[in-house]
């Protein structure tokens, strides 16, 4: 430093440090915090970049992220730790920062959608390849800039750190006050890990793991009897998360769920407690958002966007592949034995795919067709559980020449398939994984795959596309022996009783408690 003397300066790098991190926290996000975990926290290097780094510029090209190759799916339930709760009080102290409960769904999962995350907003979000869960304090500074369009977030684990609104996967709007989490300054005490308004809110976030596991035992069965109304025998089908909800809540004739949620806090709960239940059934439903990817549309392309988080995407998965995953998941440890041992003699000596067709349609094969389609299923949703069941197979580790699930992903049952003389062989030089997976209509009798439309069943498409289009212009019907006293099930469509309030909803206290 000019004026200072050696060793001066030699007595300033703690200080001068301590300066740097406190300017680097509050700093726009430059491309060198791109490179940091937590805050403040330098990321471990890769081991490309131990190597010399010769990939660095090319990754850190925009347009070279958009050819990378299909990310695994993440199931959030494998991230998220069994919490404890140590204080009976927390309960009170969420009551009192949270709102009254919602009359309406649709107001909730509308709002979720549509409005920017806040201080006191709940949100799951991809950080290092790892889903994590937390609880907004900061917003983004600006939108449509990478700089500044990062908020920080308290995670279940009391790191802190900042998030794109693109990475997160599910966003519930302002479940806590803002401005009372504001008043306890936990940002301007950011370095005190220890901090007891920062330790109690970190306790707020357990407080609402709880109730999510809590509400995932009564919702599994729901889910089942969901599934069997808004699936479609042909193709996926979009579902949403607020009808889910109602539909949910009205098969509960004892009406537990209306006891069960006191606060805006519990019913937030319960929509994560069916989204979470969701993503761990790759049998019924689909969830896309589970696949980290580089969202590169027209509002958000390299991480710039507005404020607002991506849509969860659901889909029901067509009663086939129900059917065809239920079977494959179900075989026992002899059965896929013998279906890996016919998928290596196929491999040794190949014959043609219309011999193949035969095989797996009225042959000695046709008892594995089941665990065939569900291959093919797993291609385009790599779901851990089903990639999990592939890799008891000895097929995969010695094609791969390696072991376990860390041999199965969608490349490699791909390779497999077209190893096998399935994929890409000569009658259907492109095959579409996503038609084969019977996701977009039935394939024919006649074919395993399919190239194009004119290999799905003609007729059976249309027919699914006008009963799709009967739904949506009639009204939910539930089979149900009693809606609960909440609901008001009348022509008017109309699924509640009474008037439904604005947001924000009324102060559930008449003065600020804290927590």
């Amino acid at each position: 430093m000019r004026g200072q003397t050696p060793k001066a300066c030699a007595a300033m790098p703690l200080a001068a440090g301590a300066a740097r991190n406190l300017a680097q926290f509050f700093a726009p996000n430059g491309p060198h915090h791109e490179q940091e975990g937590e805050l403040g926290t330098p990321k471990t290097p890769t081991s490309a970049e131990k190597n010399g780094g010769s990939h660095k510029s090319d990754i850190s090209d925009p347009m070279w992220r958009t050819v990378t190759a299909k990310r695994a799916f993440l199931d959030p339930n494998a991230f998220y730790p069994d919490v404890e709760i140590t204080d009976s009080s927390i309960l009170d102290a969420v009551l009192n920062t949270t709102y009254e409960p919602s009359r309406s769904w649709s107001e909730i999962c509308t709002t979720n959608l549509g409005t920017p995350p806040e201080p006191g907003s709940f949100v799951e979000f991809v950080h290092q390849h790892e889903i994590h869960f937390g609880v907004v304090l900061r917003e983004p500074y600006a939108r449509f800039n990478r700089y500044h369009n990062r908020m920080i977030v308290l995670t279940l684990h009391n790191d802190l750190v900042k998030v794109y609104p693109q990475d997160i996967t599910f966003c519930m709007h302002r479940v806590l006050d803002g401005a009372e989490i504001r008043r306890h300054e936990i940002l301007i005490n950011r370095f005190n890990e220890s901090y007891d308004a920062r330790a109690r809110l970190v306790q707020i976030l357990h407080q609402f793991m709880a109730l999510i596991a809590a509400h995932k035992h009564l919702v599994s069965h729901a889910l089942k009897a969901c599934h069997s109304n808004v699936a479609s025998d042909e193709k996926a089908s979009p579902v949403c998360l607020s009808d889910i909800a109602v539909f949910v809540s009205a098969l509960d004739p004892s009406a537990a769920f209306s006891r069960a949620l006191p606060s805006y806090f519990h019913q937030s709960a319960l929509l994560m407690a069916i989204y979470l239940e969701m993503c761990t059934d790759p049998s019924r439903w689909m969830v896309p958002g589970c696949i980290p990817s580089e969202r590169t549309t027209n509002l958000s392309f390299c991480a710039s966007s507005n404020t607002l988080a991506p849509p969860p995407l659901l889909f029901a998965a067509p009663v086939p592949v129900l059917d065809d995953v239920s079977k494959f998941m179900h075989l026992d440890k002899k059965h896929m034995a013998a279906f890996s041992s016919f998928l290596e003699s196929l491999i040794q000596s190949p014959i043609k795919y219309d011999d193949l067709v035969l095989q797996f349609g009225i042959w000695d094969a046709a008892r594995f067709k089941s665990a065939l389609k569900a291959m093919m299923y797993a291609i385009i949703y790599p779901h851990p559980h089903l990639l999990h069941k592939l890799s008891t197979m000895p097929v995969f580790g010695a094609a791969s020449g390696a072991a376990g699930a860390s041999a199965v992903s969608s490349e490699s049952i791909t390779k497999l398939l077209n190893a096998i003389g399935l994929y890409d062989n000569p009658q259907n030089a492109l095959t579409d994984p996503f038609m084969s997976a019977g996701i977009f209509g039935r394939v024919k009798k006649l074919s395993l795959i399919a190239s194009s439309t004119k290999d799905l069943d003609t007729s059976s498409v249309h027919h699914s596309a006008s009963v799709e289009a009967k739904k949506r212009s009639s009204k939910i019907t539930f089979p149900i022996y009693g809606p609960p006293d909440s609901f008001s099930m009348t022509p008017s469509h109309t699924f509640f009783s009474g008037s439904i309030p604005t947001w924000p909803f009324p102060w559930k206290r008449s003065t600020p408690a804290g927590f």
